[in-house]
């Protein structure tokens, strides 16, 4: 559930995914995050077993919730009217259960300054801003997405919290793998979970023993010297923070002799920075 969304470069990511072996089997999303790139897949493939991960609990916890019974319960807490102070105590909350930590990562999302969990609320403290806290709050439309998620997911989807190395050394045989890390440059702070140089190194280095995977990444030097001898390509992209937009370019790479048919890529891309599928 990151702050820049990914959900507009679907257009370019899908078709990459579909080259990719088994992937109407068995499909693993190591970072999640806002998922619609697993929403995507989940539609595409209805019969494809789906593992989503993320390191973050609260969002692990999101999508555990959402793929089970236990979302007309996460529905129920979510129905209310957004105020700082109910931003206050929710962001203060101690997480005892799976719900708890779902409706905190679901409520600050959509409450928060771009959806980042450390942020002020949307309009400040003093709601003196142009938007206010509850300008992407319509809890009718939220709840016909969030059944619309566990719609995709019921029944055919495993959630994890654990660290990407873990992840990627259990048994991936028969498994299109899709990973999104926390951007390299500024990516520290906008997301629950952080990574250092050194962990999308290792990054680098685990994936140079697996063969069927599609990566997205900022463009940085780090990120091109990594992945120097895989297939790089480019997307445009733009991004928006607090209404000022950036032109940017978003990175696809996958393994230069992995298991895999090339696509051409030619769809413009538009990412808006408000979250994923679940922020429209």
């Amino acid at each position: 559930m990151y702050s820049l969304g990914i959900r507009k470069l679907l257009p370019q990511i899908l078709p990459e995914l579909r080259g990719l072996e088994s992937i109407s089997e068995n499909f693993s999303d190591v970072f999640v995050g806002g998922g619609s790139v697993a929403l995507a897949v989940a539609k595409d493939f209805p019969n494809t077993t789906l593992h989503l991960n993320d390191r973050d609990p609260r969002i692990a916890a999101f999508w555990k919730v959402v793929s089970n019974d236990s979302v007309h319960e996460l529905i129920k807490r979510l129905d209310v009217v957004p105020t700082v102070e109910l931003f206050n105590k929710i962001k203060g909350m101690k997480c005892a259960t799976d719900i708890d930590h779902a409706l905190k990562a679901y409520f600050l999302n959509r409450t928060a300054y771009n959806g980042i969990p450390r942020a002020t609320p949307i309009g400040g403290i003093k709601q003196n801003g142009k938007f206010k806290i509850d300008s992407h709050y319509n809890f009718p439309k939220l709840k016909e997405l969030i059944l619309g998620c566990n719609k995709l997911l019921a029944g055919k989807t495993v959630v994890t919290c654990k660290d990407f190395r873990e992840v990627l050394s259990a048994p991936m045989e028969n498994t299109a793998i899709y990973l999104d890390p926390p951007y390299i440059v500024k990516g520290n702070g906008l997301y629950g979970i952080d990574m250092t140089n050194q962990d999308h190194c290792d990054l680098a280095t685990m994936l140079k023993h697996c063969d069927n995977w599609l990566l997205s990444y900022d463009d940085c030097d780090l990120s091109r010297n990594l992945y120097a001898s895989e297939i790089i390509s480019e997307i445009p992209a733009r991004y928006c923070n607090r209404n000022n937009w950036t032109p940017r370019k978003e990175l696809l790479i996958t393994k230069r002799d992995g298991k895999r048919n090339r696509n051409i890529m030619s769809v413009p891309s538009v990412a808006n920075g408000v979250m994923d599928i679940l922020i429209n």
